[in-house]
């Protein structure tokens, strides 16, 4: 296994919401570099769920890109909670669906080259409709929708659907349904 040895390390940019560090490293080659990272970068989940024989998105706005994503509902883990519990707290929030089971059916690495945060994808079919969402205020424009997995299809295709964790999760849960 390639290592690399850090040497040296310097925050530059602390916030509420993100810390980077700048790592000097030195490289399997003998040289060094320096390596920008995130630290403290919380767990985040992904929830593909269906309801109805048909499978919960939200529309969420982007404030950087400055548009609707149609996304699976999605956040982070919050401490203390495994990522099962994280899936059901923001898939309730976001939606106002309560899930009774929820499970992990894989991983994915958000910003690999920049912060160890893991990616869970979850998934359930068990569901009751609370109707009572808990949005922040910066998801007050989140709209629910419920499509076919040929709509979800059809939206990858034409690039109506982008987000990357969105992407990722379906792909692993196709997988994982596909090896069944």
């Amino acid at each position: 296994m390639i290592k690399w040895k850090k040497i040296g390390s310097r925050k530059v940019f602390s916030h509420l919401r993100m810390q980077l560090v700048e790592d000097e490293v030195i490289l399997p080659n003998g040289s060094t570099a320096q390596y920008l990272r995130e630290i403290n970068k919380k767990d985040y989940v992904t929830v593909v769920a269906q309801y109805d024989e048909k499978f919960v998105m939200v529309y969420d706005y982007s404030y950087p890109n400055n548009q609707m994503l149609l996304q699976f509902p999605e956040g982070t883990v919050d401490q203390g909670e495994t990522p099962e519990q994280g899936a059901i707290r923001e898939l309730e929030e976001e939606t106002g669906l309560h899930a009774r089971e929820m499970n992990v059916v894989g991983k994915t690495l958000n910003h690999h080259r920049r912060s160890t945060a893991i990616g869970f994808v979850c998934s359930t079919r068990d569901l009751q409709n609370t109707g009572i969402t808990h949005l922040e205020a910066e998801e007050s424009y989140t709209k629910t929708v419920y499509l076919t997995e040929k709509e979800i299809s059809q939206k990858i295709a034409t690039g109506e659907i982008i987000q990357k964790n969105t992407l990722a999760a379906w792909a692993v849960y196709s997988c994982q349904k596909n090896i069944k």
